[in-house]
């Protein structure tokens, strides 16, 4: 039976129900990344496997923790020792990936893609916020937390990183705001519209709609003129030559008029 000595707390702090399969993933990645980051860390003391353990369930908030399940053989020091180093190391890459660190985390795509789904519940929740503690003995030792904002922000740092790597992600930017530099007026065309979204580069890129239906939520409403506006937008990006080729928008979540 695993001790409670020392432990990853990890709450979900969440405004609107959390989809199972997001909250389930998140749970995953967090184990597997932790069996990651030890493996590839020789300083740090093997653990055999690590087990999640929800602890707590209650109105706007889900509470699991994380421990080895091979605690009961090491110094309760030593495993903390360990989630202490793992928290770190979540605290620098989600850092890294918001835009508030320089140093860059050593993380090959399958790090990517975990760090992503494990922030994925909170990028979801408009008013969500997700904290992680570090415990020794019951005592807070170290913690972090991303809010909604900062989740989304993490989750497109990623997909540039993924872009960096030259390996193609199916995982949308969320909420980035493009603006049009040049659009077909006609609602069928699939060719001739190019956006801008500047937080991933300033160079017009060829926009297409997918479903189809997005492109009449935006560019067609008849008592506005779309070059006015700016957009929100998921979209999913294609490179060539690893620079963006094609925007893919998958979903439209609202316009507003740039304060410039």
């Amino acid at each position: 039976m695993a001790t409670d000595e020392s432990k990853l707390r990890i709450q979900v702090c969440n405004k609107r129900p959390i989809e199972l399969i997001n909250f389930t993933e998140s749970l995953l990645s967090v184990g597997q990344q932790y069996k990651r980051f030890i493996a590839k860390n020789p300083t740090l003391t093997p653990t055999e496997d690590v087990s999640l353990f929800v602890q707590e369930v209650r109105t706007g908030s889900i509470t699991a923790d994380l421990v080895p399940m091979a605690v009961a053989a090491l110094p309760f020091i030593i495993n903390f020792n360990n989630i202490a180093a793992f928290l770190s190391y979540l605290k620098l890459a989600y850092g890294f990936f918001v835009g508030d660190i320089d140093k860059k985390p050593d993380a090959d795509k399958q790090d990517l893609v975990q760090l992503s789904k494990i922030i994925n519940p909170v990028a979801c929740d408009r008013s969500g916020r997700v904290c992680m503690y570090a415990i020794f003995n019951g005592d807070v030792k170290d913690s972090f937390n991303l809010n909604t904002v900062e989740a989304n922000a993490a989750q497109n740092g990623i997909n540039r990183e993924m872009i960096l790597l030259k390996e193609p992600s199916t995982t949308p930017f969320e909420k980035v705001a493009l603006y049009w530099d040049q659009a077909k007026n006609d609602p069928d065309s699939k060719v001739g519209d190019k956006g801008i979204i500047e937080s991933i580069t300033n160079t017009p890129v060829k926009t297409i709609f997918d479903p189809p239906e997005i492109k009449k939520l935006m560019l067609f409403d008849v008592e506005q003129n779309p070059f006015h506006y700016a957009y929100v937008v998921d979209v999913i990006v294609d490179t060539i030559k690893n620079k963006p080729a094609l925007y893919k928008i998958v979903r439209f979540h609202e316009k507003f008029k740039p304060d410039v």
